[in-house]
């Protein structure tokens, strides 16, 4: 599956999570809590109206109106169990009920678009601006998010440990250090590392040396995996361009030896 049709599946799954759990989003300070908080000043400050609401597609109508008696009749079912119910119903509607869901969706779809017309032109030029700036950031935080699931899911190798970081590790292990935060040592330990000698130092650095010599070994066989599941978007970027660029230069050793 390409980077692309994985995003768009994800964000219906979170649709349809939504759903399933009644979390229907209802206003414009919920549609925009995963903005940074600048970014949610500067559109309260410019009191952008409230947005149309995109009607439910005929399956997630289905879906709402279902979701609620499933629940009833299994009130122990996991969300899962209940989202495969729910299909299984909608399969096996007929078509006459799954055409009257279409059309209902038909009608809601004219009047949410000229709603959206309408919305669109109640706007100023700088109101304008914000909302695209907002729904560009809304995008980019949700892809983020979404890569973060992957590497998280793939087993991506975790970074190598900082010099600073082992010597705070060191530090953890102490009885008086037991039950403090890592928040409070990096506080605590600051000038302590910056007045520690070099060859104090050392030690730590050895160890973040070593640590990176972990990281490269298993990233590189963490990307050749990826590669080979198909997920070269995945992989550094210097990667890719090796990956890319190893079948090229085979091809032009096999031009020259057959020139």
């Amino acid at each position: 599956m390409g980077q692309g049709k994985l995003i768009s599946f994800l964000n219906v799954l979170g649709s349809y999570r939504n759903l399933l759990t009644n979390r229907i989003t209802v206003s414009l300070n919920q549609q925009n809590a995963n903005l940074k908080t600048k970014t949610r000043e500067k559109l309260k400050n410019l009191k952008i109206p409230e947005q149309p609401k995109r009607p439910l597609t005929p399956y997630f109508r289905f879906l709402t109106e279902k979701r609620g008696l499933v629940q009833k009749q299994h009130p122990g079912w996991k969300l899962g169990e209940i989202a495969k119910q729910c299909a299984e119903d909608w399969k096996n509607l007929s078509k006459d009920v799954k055409e009257k869901y279409q059309q209902d969706y038909n009608d809601e779809a004219k009047i949410y678009e000229h709603k959206q017309e309408q919305f669109k032109l109640s706007l100023t030029k700088e109101q304008q601006e914000a909302l695209s700036s907002a729904q560009k950031e809304k995008r980019q935080t949700k892809k983020k998010r979404i890569m973060r699931k992957r590497y998280r899911e793939s087993g991506k190798p975790k970074r190598p440990t900082g010099t600073f970081l082992f010597f705070i590790k060191d530090k953890w292990t102490l009885p008086e250090n037991k039950n403090k935060k890592l928040t409070e040592l990096l506080s605590l330990y600051k000038n302590e590392w910056n007045n520690i000698s070099d060859s104090e130092k050392q030690k730590y650095i050895q160890m973040h040396e070593k640590d990176k010599q972990r990281y490269e070994k298993e990233m590189t066989a963490w990307e050749a995996r990826m590669i080979k599941e198909g997920n070269m978007d995945l992989i550094r970027k210097e990667s890719q361009i090796i990956t890319i660029a190893k079948p090229l230069q085979l091809d032009n050793v096999k031009e020259k030896k057959n020139k």
